[in-house]
């Protein structure tokens, strides 16, 4: 019985845990990216924009290998699920938002300017979403 609770529950739990840690460390890797999106194609840019959307298709993912990861909210043991979503959406959202123009983030006027600020304001709303402190 151990076993199956070590494997089912635990383990996934474990699992999530571990890639919200791997959130917090790209979000302290890649600050100088994320906060001056480019206009021209830039390794570095795509290689944030990479890895922060595959965190935030990892961080479901795993979500969704929790079993009644509702009871396991309501316990306090995990992130509630609305957060656990509203975080993958930023993520994406900072992933898309790494160019400015046809790259990216097709704004105009005082909108591209503040693009790498919305970001810095999307990292932090991460942050408190997934009681990240760093």
């Amino acid at each position: 019985m151990g076993q199956i609770i070590q494997k089912f529950i635990i383990d996934p739990i474990q699992e999530q845990k571990n890639e919200i840690g791997k959130i917090a460390d790209s979000l302290i890797f890649y600050a100088n990216i994320y906060s001056n999106p480019v206009t021209t194609q830039s390794e570095r840019h795509d290689q944030a924009s990479e890895k922060f959307r595959q965190h935030s298709s990892l961080l479901t993912s795993k979500t969704h290998l929790i079993p009644r990861y509702k009871l396991w909210s309501f316990c306090r043991i995990v992130i509630k699920p609305e957060k656990i979503i509203k975080a993958s959406e930023r993520l994406l959202r900072i992933s898309n938002n790494m160019y400015l123009g046809p790259l990216g983030a097709n704004l105009h006027g005082p909108d591209r300017d503040n693009v790498g600020i919305r970001n810095s304001n999307d990292v932090d709303e991460i942050k408190a979403l997934l009681n990240l402190v760093i």
